[in-house]
């Protein structure tokens, strides 16, 4: 399997769904490692042998790209969805995307040269291009509970964010957003 992405999760769900679903033995995905959220630790645990490609500093990638070969032929995949649970693997309703993606059976290798010349130089190892990034293996502790964001918007005009998490929180709960050691209140 051949994937361009513009993100990823730590634990690289979609490659293990991959492997369960279709197979794939192989990976070699074209990245930009500051935006990607792979922890090395974690993808050494799949069995399959992965391969990271860098893009160039300068151009970051935000293409979605996935190329199948199997038996059966080749397949392709284009659209939003990243290298990610939230966008193959979960619902909405629980905090995954909503994705727009083509597919397509039996692709000509020529008609997708320019994202496939990307996978022709000679990848790394994940632990040697990744950044190092902390592993959330801890659940949160007991006091608080674990929410996701649903959606985010920032009104310019008000100069405010608007956040909708998901579960929806108790109507008394104090709401704070957390960046880095700083806690921000939030309202209603």
């Amino acid at each position: 399997m051949k994937i361009l992405t513009g993100s990823t999760d730590e634990s690289g769900a979609f490659l293990r769904w991959a492997q369960a679903t279709f197979g794939i033995t192989r990976a070699t995905i074209a990245l930009t490692p500051a935006s990607a959220s792979f922890v090395a630790e974690r993808l050494a645990n799949l069995s399959l042998e992965i391969r990271l490609i860098e893009a160039p500093p300068d151009r970051p990638l935000h293409a979605k790209f996935y190329w199948f070969e199997g038996a059966d032929g080749p397949a392709a995949v284009m659209g939003s969805a990243n290298c990610s649970a939230a966008a193959w693997l979960l619902a909405p309703e629980s905090a995954g995307n909503v994705e727009s993606i083509v597919a397509y059976d039996r692709p000509d290798a020529q008609d997708f040269e320019s994202a496939l010349g990307l996978s022709a130089v000679p990848g790394h190892a994940p632990a040697d291009i990744l950044v190092s990034r902390t592993v959330h293996d801890q659940a949160p502790a007991t006091h608080l509970a674990s929410y996701a964001i649903k959606s985010l918007q920032w009104n310019n005009t008000s100069r405010r964010l608007i956040v909708e998490i998901f579960p929806a929180q108790d109507p008394a709960a104090k709401v704070g957003l957390r960046l880095g050691e700083r806690v921000v209140p939030m309202e209603r």
